[in-house]
């Protein structure tokens, strides 16, 4: 007996064609995850590195006038 057999009497309606199709789909369902995920990612640390450089820019020219 061949492993599609053994595989198809372990699991009833598991077909190894309908299979290929279901890994794929599952492939892009992941992947479209893991992408809206870094988007956010990215999204958040830009956000922060700019809230971090105003940050920056008013301590400098508080800094600054304290001279002046």
């Amino acid at each position: 007996m061949d492993a599609n057999g053994d595989l198809s009497k372990a699991a009833s309606g598991w077909a190894f064609t309908q299979s290929i199709d279901d890994m794929q789909s599952r492939w892009e369902a992941l992947v479209k995850e893991v992408t809206g995920r870094l988007d956010t990612a990215s999204d958040n640390f830009r956000i922060s590195a700019d809230a971090y450089e105003e940050n920056e820019d008013r301590v400098q020219s508080s800094f600054f006038n304290i001279y002046r």
